[in-house]
């Protein structure tokens, strides 16, 4: 089947941005876990964190869970330690994510208001000082 919603996905050093949009099929879930696992990989061992904008975004197929549960509960066993997503302000979302994500998982999530928040709250331990201020904005 055609791919439903996009993304744009890249590393920064130990930092995995994701900027996600539209409405997501499993298709779109699974190229996307594809990635995430990809760049984690080519990262090698060590901690890992992840910046999720979803103000875009407008939820998915009940087929999206179990591809993206899997990736959370792969990303924790490979290293990714915190999450900070950019606020979207919409319930659904919220809800949709507490689905996702494991009760159990030892990942930090932390809300901030910005790409630009986010990066410099990560800018000590993750970021070299010329990426705080590039990317997916």
């Amino acid at each position: 089947m055609k791919e439903h919603g996009s993304y744009r996905m890249e590393a920064l050093g130990r930092v995995i941005e994701c900027d996600c949009s539209g409405s997501w099929n499993v298709e779109t879930a699974q190229r996307y876990c594809r990635q995430q696992r990809a760049l984690v990989r080519q990262m090698g061992e060590g901690s890992w964190v992840k910046i999720l904008d979803l103000c875009g975004w407008e939820l998915g197929t009940p087929e999206v869970l179990i591809p993206l549960r899997e990736l959370y509960v792969w990303s924790a066993q490979h290293g990714q330690v915190r999450q900070l997503n950019i606020r979207h302000q919409s319930l659904f979302k919220t809800m949709h994510l507490e689905s996702v994500i494991p009760a159990d998982s030892p990942i930090e999530f932390i809300e901030v208001d910005s790409w630009a928040q986010a990066r410099e709250l990560l800018a000590r331990d993750y970021l070299a000082p010329e990426q705080v201020s590039s990317s997916l904005e």
